[in-house]
């Protein structure tokens, strides 16, 4: 008798108990830290056109999620994070008064290669302020973290701010680089930083066809830590 073999896919698996409960006490200081800023919680559609999903990158995105056609033929994808579900359905409300807070707590799929403790899908919370003073939101999206991560016990914390548009200029002005899809791509190989080594964000480039001294010197750009007023200086 053959016993059939069940197995997840490759990037999944099952959440536990023990490390459910652990989630659950971050979505209830999640909840907590909104109600004390103000944020209106909501939770957007888990599945978006694939051309809603696309309008954050552009066609290459398509390498990093979840995307298929569905009965209908239309294409669709499962979202990769929360702004863009946010961010459409705040654009479709006609009459909406601003400012408008809102906070999220949900589910990602990402089509990244899986390694020790990341996984295709993944639980992540975000704050959004729409129609507010720039910086006066971004304060508050700072102190919003601050508070939610001292509810949690953190300790030794370090908030890192980057500025996309200094990443830019600096594509621009400096590497000499125009074209709209290689910035978005230099763009994105920038964000995982975060999340892989120096010679994986080379490799990746070189298969996307970006030099190598192209992606080296941006990646230098992205380590240092400097003032905004100082890193303007740098750009010409």
């Amino acid at each position: 008798m053959n016993i059939m073999e069940f197995k997840l896919p490759r990037g999944m698996r099952d959440i536990e108990p023990a490390e459910y409960a652990i989630i659950e006490e971050v979505r209830e200081a999640f909840k907590q830290t909104c109600k004390v800023f103000n944020f209106r919680i909501m939770e957007p559609s888990p599945i978006e056109m694939l051309s809603t999903l696309e309008a954050k990158g552009d066609l290459a995105i398509r390498d990093e999620i979840y995307y298929f056609k569905d009965k209908g033929d239309r294409e669709l994808g499962l979202r990769f994070d929360l702004t863009v579900g946010i961010t459409r359905n705040i654009t479709q409300k006609k009459g909406i008064v601003l400012p408008v807070k809102i906070g999220t707590f949900g589910s990602m799929f990402r089509y990244d290669e899986p390694q020790y403790g990341r996984y295709r899908w993944f639980h992540q919370w975000n704050a959004e302020i729409y129609g507010e003073n720039e910086l006066e939101a971004e304060a508050e999206i700072i102190d919003f973290t601050t508070f939610l991560f001292n509810i949690l016990g953190l300790k030794n914390l370090i908030i890192k701010i980057g500025d996309r548009r200094l990443a830019e200029d600096f594509i621009r002005k400096e590497l000499k680089e125009n074209d709209l899809e290689t910035v978005k791509k230099l763009l994105r190989l920038l964000d995982k930083t975060n999340k892989k080594n120096d010679n994986e964000i080379i490799d990746e480039a070189k298969q996307s066809g970006i030099s190598r001294e192209i992606i080296i010197n941006l990646l230098e750009f992205g380590k240092i830590k400097e003032s905004p007023e100082h890193l303007k200086k740098m750009i010409i």
